[in-house]
């Protein structure tokens, strides 16, 4: 029997960690450094009962952490690393087992670091319910946590949703892609947009800080104020601006209904017979194909001509 396989049998729950990595001027491929190398693609230790995946300083980190159902039995809980280069450098708390694994067992929070570089983060399959933390770092980062407490950190970051994420983007014009669930969203400096283009409910959001907005059945989520511009599904989207900020909103397929602020606003109907209704402020409104109904409101705007009234 393998050493894979017997420690199979003693485990109760793993996760796995791949790290790699590109450099700078790599960015098409990603080469994971070798065992001997000086610096590693990802160090991961343990401290008390929490077990820390630091990426490396000055290189874009390939990180993937995941729930192993294969290793679950019924004994002690353990987090596997995935070494399938030798790039992974192993710290205290933590053995390599067989030639690609690294076992950390006895933890229970996870603390993740892409460090600095534009880093690719993936936490999936729920983490067997080990709480986690996540952080972006600087640099371009695309995180996709299921779930975690997410800071996206200073630049344009891409950070996925699912059920029970908190994220803050940080610094920089950030984008989340909602995946459903509950969520709690906040922008943070730069402008930020909330993409729900994969929804095929109609999703109703008010940037006003409270936890209603998200799809019809689903209205559990909260969108900060923070966040500047919305974009919609194929459903009925209902979107309504809050504070006197420039908002985009982009309805997309669907019977739209589109609500500016006290901001000069810019609401695109997108598909379908929408209702743009611009509100205080100087608004741009495009109807898009359809029959649309377009309000620029008191303070006036540029109304597109496809708006039919």
């Amino acid at each position: 029997m393998s050493g894979r396989r017997w420690f199979a049998r003693i485990a109760t729950a793993w996760l796995m960690v791949v790290g790699a990595v590109t450099g700078a001027g790599l960015a098409t491929t990603a080469v994971s450094a070798p065992a001997s190398a000086s610096v590693a693609p990802t160090t991961v230790y343990v401290d008390g009962s929490v077990v820390y995946v630091v990426g490396a300083p000055g290189l874009s980190s390939n990180i993937l952490v995941q729930y192993d159902h294969f290793y679950e039995t019924n004994t002690i809980p353990a987090w596997s690393v995935h070494d399938p280069a030798g790039g992974v450098a192993v710290g205290p708390g933590c053995t390599r087992d067989v030639t690609h694994f690294v076992l950390c067992p006895n933890v229970s929070r996870a603390v993740i670091d892409g460090g600095d570089g534009d880093d690719r983060i993936t936490v999936s399959d729920q983490l067997g319910g080990v709480s986690c933390v996540l952080h972006g770092g600087s640099g371009n980062d695309t995180l996709s946590p299921d779930p975690c407490r997410v800071d996206g950190g200073p630049g344009d970051d891409t950070i996925d949703l699912y059920a029970g994420t908190t994220a803050l983007g940080g610094d920089g014009n950030d984008t989340f892609v909602v995946h459903g669930g509950t969520y709690d969203i906040s922008g943070g400096t730069g402008r930020d947009v909330v993409n729900y283009g994969s929804e095929t409910a109609a999703v109703s959001v008010t940037l006003d800080g409270i936890a209603d907005d998200g799809p019809v059945g689903h209205r559990n989520g909260n969108i900060r104020p923070d966040v500047e511009d919305l974009r919609g599904g194929t459903g009925n989207d209902a979107f309504a601006a809050y504070g006197a900020v420039e908002n985009t909103f982009r309805g997309g397929d669907g019977d739209d209904l589109l609500i500016g602020g006290p901001g000069n606003d810019t609401l695109d109907g997108g598909f379908g017979n929408d209702t743009l209704k611009g509100g205080a402020g100087v608004d741009t409104l495009v109807g898009g194909p359809g029959v649309d109904i377009c309000d620029a409101g008191a303070d006036g705007g540029k109304v597109s001509d496809d708006c039919e009234a």
